[in-house]
């Protein structure tokens, strides 16, 4: 037999020996050393102990642990185990919970491990305390440090066997004993029997030391079994109080007497007769009528019809009616006016007003039908009188119609964008950019809308000013003469004047304005400005600008250029601005100065009292034309057309082009033609030798004459540049002199400048041909 069959026997057989406990057949040093070769080669499994003195197998640690368990009475903790077996913490836990999950009477709590034969042993202990005092609450267990559920839970499991009890039905923390229930019944039944008053339930169970949960339940069932006479008002102990069926009936005598005689009752009364709860009891004893519960006091049916009657009465014959004379004398203002609430919560076709006071629909609607009929004329008056524009253009914005503006702005654009038939170069530049409301749409002003009323609100310049038909004080005064309304509570008119007052306003706003507009419509027919009007003016404008700011780029002198640049935006481009505000203004209803042309202040602060979304556009055109770049204002021209008038410009076409620049020399030469004024002359020349050698225009005045010559002369002969500065000296000299010897000079000087500008254009056309 080899050396490992050997071991494996050995092995064997000392494992025997381990089980039976008989390992002391093998000797001590064959033992170490057998065991000590096993666990190398992991054929067996054992655990040492903290000092590694020591080891033991699974089982024998089993055993002790139990052994231990059974020694502390079934409740031990993991740490004292492993003080106790000089076994590691977690194997400790680690067998404990083992154990646990393998015995059903075993339980691992908070580090402990807990038997059934503890839990029995607890039980017996708490039994032995429950049978002395007759009540114990699990919670006030002083001796049982363990979670409340889980105590909770097995001594429940062990009522009725060693616990000798019954859980509370009202308190399942608490465990009682026939017994004791039986003794408390007794004494709470001694306690009523004795009682000749109404007397509160709390003292009587602090008196006598009873629970006073437990006095009213065994209180409630005593009398339900009519052990003892006499009921319980409330429905706590706190405020409830026993009243003796000797002293009840007398209560129930006068209660049932004062009722029948005025059909109500005051809660004052009910507790002055001893009843702690007067509306728990009235709703017990009237269990079965329809009463109203208020305030201070319940209404029966009888006096509640006899208002409803009224009521009805006022309702039908469309009139109103003050219910304070039809209610009972001893109701407070809150018990009147929740009576009313009551009354009139199924009724709506009515209007409580002063509180008491019911006006039905019908009379409220006749009344402002009246009002409304003298709308027309005073409307009328003020538009008449001006009051109504005066308030349009004070309000900076007012909107008149919006739909019908709207409308119109919608059919614009579809226009624009749709362009001419056949597109070409005569079509719209299609845009899809601005959705958004423009001409001065504020959706804050519009007076149209359906709503009663509307808070005045901050415009850009301050407040604004509503149209009010009347005053609060003159609308009062108007109801208290109309002879339907006679006899009625002063403080009525008060506030049926400010239920009617917004309403009024706003239906006289529709009447003023709808008549405003119908005469503005009229009047000013033939003052304002179409869109279509505008649009062609402005792509007019826009493609001279176009043209002009193309002629800049000739001019290679940068301070000459940004001259040429300010000089085209402070007419062109100020002339394309002014036209597309004085039309917004006008959309906007703002009053604007009469002169055509605006200055940089008016512009400014015509642009401060348009609409948010127009404003902001229209600034940054402002900007633009103060500036110095015409490109800038170009560009910014074409991005905000759309956003601030609704304007779409025509896309570039170069044959238009060409010929609005054939059509542009032509009339200068004409105006040359017949030109005797020898600086207009000079003037006229340097624009048509401009075009005539750049091909392109420029818009100059008289002042950049010079500038443009001093371009041009590179292009001419010595005879030519000669010729054009004689011209330009004698001009100069004759506006410092005023010399009028030097006009025989000017005129054949003039005369061969227009022969010089007729022989470049047949030199041109030869050329050409």
């Amino acid at each position: 037999m080899s050396d490992w069959e050997e071991i494996r026997r050995l092995a064997a057989d000392f494992q025997k020996a381990q089980s039976a406990g008989v390992a002391n057949k093998l000797s001590e040093r064959n033992c170490i050393e057998i065991v000590t070769k096993l666990i190398q080669l992991k054929l067996i499994d054992v655990i040492y102990t903290n000092d590694g003195k020591e080891y033991l197998t699974n089982d024998q640690l089993v055993r002790e642990i139990k052994d231990e368990l059974y020694v502390a009475g079934g409740r031990i903790g993991v740490v004292d185990l492993a003080k106790t077996t000089n076994v590691e913490f977690s194997q400790i836990e680690y067998v404990v919970e083992k154990i646990c999950k393998e015995e059903d009477d075993c339980y691992f709590i908070l580090g402990q491990i807990v038997t059934s034969t503890y839990l029995d042993n607890m039980a017996t202990e708490i039994n032995e305390t429950l049978q002395q005092r007759g009540m114990v609450n699990i919670t006030k267990l002083s001796n049982v440090d363990l979670p409340l559920d889980f105590v909770r839970k097995h001594v429940i499991a062990r009522l009725g066997s060693i616990i000798e009890g019954f859980k509370d039905d009202m308190d399942e923390n608490t465990i009682v004993t026939p017994s004791y229930i039986a003794r408390n019944r007794a004494k709470v039944r001694g306690i009523l029997s004795a009682i000749t008053m109404p007397t509160s339930c709390s003292a009587l169970a602090s008196r006598f030391g009873i629970q006073e949960r437990l006095f009213m339940s065994l209180a409630d069932e005593l009398i339900k079994t009519k052990r003892v006479p006499g009921v319980l008002s409330g429905r706590s102990a706190m405020n409830a109080n026993y009243v003796p069926h000797s002293f009840a009936k007398s209560q129930n005598a006068w209660i049932e007497s004062f009722y029948s005689s005025n059909g109500y009752l005051e809660y004052s009364a009910i507790s002055r007769l001893g009843i702690g709860d007067p509306k728990g009891y009235l709703k017990k004893k009237y269990m079965d009528e329809k009463l109203v519960f208020l305030g201070s006091c319940v209404l029966g049916p009888p006096a509640v019809d006899q208002v409803k009657s009224a009521l009805d009465n006022a309702m039908v014959t469309g009139s109103w009616i003050d219910l304070v004379p039809n209610m009972p004398s001893i109701l407070s203002q809150s018990d009147e006016d929740e009576l009313v609430q009551l009354l009139i919560k199924d009724k709506p076709n009515n209007l409580v007003l002063g509180s008491t006071t019911v006006l039905s629909m019908p009379l409220v609607e006749k009344v402002r039908a009246d009002i409304e009929a003298t709308m027309e004329a005073r409307a009328k008056e003020d538009v008449d009188n001006g009051v109504i524009a005066k308030l349009i253009i004070e309000s900076r914005g007012v909107n008149i119609d919006d739909d019908d503006k709207m409308d119109k702005k919608d059919e614009r654009r579809k226009k624009a964008a749709g362009g001419k038939a056949g597109g070409g170069a005569q079509g719209r530049e299609t845009k899809t950019k601005s959705t958004k409301k423009k001409g001065g749409k504020r959706k804050d002003d519009d007076w149209g809308d359906s709503d009663d009323e509307k808070k005045p609100t901050k415009g850009k310049g301050g407040n604004k000013k509503d149209l009010e038909f009347m005053s609060l004080d003159d609308l009062k005064a108007t109801l208290e003469s109309m002879s339907i309304l006679a006899d009625i509570p002063e403080e009525v008119y008060v506030e049926l004047a400010q239920y009617l007052l917004p309403g009024l306003t706003s239906k006289y706003r529709e009447v003023a304005m709808s008549m405003y507009q119908a005469t503005l419509t009229k009047s000013m027919h033939n003052k304002r400005k179409t869109h279509s009007e505008l649009q062609e003016e402005v792509n007019s404008l826009y493609t001279s600008f176009r043209l002009y700011e193309k002629g800049l780029k000739e001019i290679k002198n940068d301070a000459n250029k940004e001259n040429l640049a300010k000089h085209l935006l402070k007419t062109t481009a100020s002339q394309i601005l002014d036209s597309i505000l004085l039309y917004v203004a006008e959309e906007s209803m703002i009053k604007v100065p009469e002169a055509k042309e605006l200055s940089a202040s008016e512009r400014q602060n015509l642009i401060k009292e348009l609409p948010s979304d127009i404003a902001e556009p229209a600034m940054k055109l402002n900007k633009a034309v103060a500036g110095k770049s015409a490109d800038d204002f170009l560009k910014t021209l074409e991005e905000e057309s759309l956003n601030v008038c609704d304007v779409m410009l025509k896309k570039q076409d170069k044959k238009k082009d060409k010929q609005i620049l054939f059509n542009h020399k032509i009339e200068l030469l004409d105006k040359l033609g017949s030109c005797e004024d020898p600086a207009l002359g000079l003037h006229l020349a340097a624009l048509i030798l401009f075009q005539h050698f750049t091909g392109n225009i420029i818009h100059a005045s008289g002042k950049f004459v010079p500038t443009i010559l001093s371009f041009v002369q590179e292009q001419l002969t010595l005879e030519q540049n000669q010729l054009l500065s004689n011209h330009q000296q004698l001009v100069v000299k004759q506006l410092k002199e005023k010399d009028s010897d030097l006009e025989g000079e000017l005129e054949e000087c003039l005369s061969n400048l227009k022969q010089m500008i007729t022989n470049l254009k047949k030199n041109k056309e030869k050329n050409e041909e």
